[in-house]
């Protein structure tokens, strides 16, 4: 199904320029993803590109996939203890192909360099975690923090029958989550996440149309990331599908931080 939004798409890649070997805060801008390259996002499982954007999940079953930036990034500085600071907003679209169920979600991630992508992620576990460490909350065994835009409500959810957004340290038991308004008919969603001041927090909406007049919501959570992550951290977006099925589509992504990498 297409975006529900009309939009006259500008491609644009603004992204910080250094000389060879400079350091320089990380910072870019994709107001959409065509062409879609290895220089702007790196696809695994069964992420793909479509529409202008990245799938990150498609109309199948049982499925999971992440799509990240091709290069890490400095979460913080190991010789000083510094941690960075950073902002990242995008648009995404979640499209149940006319059903009228939700199943499962999308999530905004940052993990460990040495990260592997997990091969039995589909269901709950939203394309960050195997099976077998769905809820395993140590840094060993799920070095990842996400920030979740779940459709469907799993047992060990807060929400019953409520669609949310959560932040998950390590496990996917949110550690703390709030009620979100969600759509599932392919319309445009907007959502910001900053880490500042060893806060993280995320700032929703349901549509992008007149941000002012729709009423936004966040959700926040005190974590020192130094404490779950490496120095280096990849980072990007997950998703999964399970006995049912919804697209999962990321179409602009910004980011900027205050730390040289």
């Amino acid at each position: 199904m297409a975006v529900s939004i009309v939009a006259v798409v500008i491609i644009t890649v603004i992204s910080t320029v250094t000389t060879v070997g400079e350091a320089a805060p990380l910072s870019f801008n994709f107001t959409s993803f065509e062409p879609c390259s290895d220089a702007a996002v790196k696809l695994y499982g069964d992420a793909y590109c479509a529409d202008s954007g990245v799938r990150v999940t498609g109309f199948d079953y049982y499925v999971s996939g992440q799509a990240r930036y091709p290069k890490p990034m400095r979460l913080w500085d190991r010789s000083t203890g510094q941690l960075a600071n950073f902002t990242t907003a995008f648009t995404f679209a979640i499209d149940n192909d006319g059903g009228s169920w939700t199943c499962d979600g999308v999530a905004f991630f940052l993990a460990s360099a040495d990260y592997v992508t997990p091969t039995d992620a589909s269901e709950g576990r939203l394309g960050l975690v195997d099976r077998n460490h769905t809820f395993n909350a140590t840094a060993a065994d799920n070095p990842f923090v996400a920030v979740e835009f779940d459709t469907y409500d799993n047992a060990w959810d807060t929400w019953r029958n409520e669609s949310h957004v959560g932040i998950d340290v390590s496990s996917m038991r949110s550690v703390v989550s709030k009620r979100w308004k969600s759509y599932v008919d392919g319309t445009l969603m907007w959502a910001r996440v900053s880490y500042d001041g060893g806060k993280l927090c995320a700032l929703f909406t349901g549509v992008t149309v007149n941000l002012t007049d729709v009423p936004m919501d966040s959700v926040c959570y005190e974590v020192d990331l130094r404490n779950y992550l490496t120095e280096w951290a990849v980072f990007g977006f997950s998703a999964s599908t399970a006995w049912r099925y919804q697209s999962h589509t990321v179409y602009s992504w910004s980011f900027s931080s205050d730390l040289d990498s």
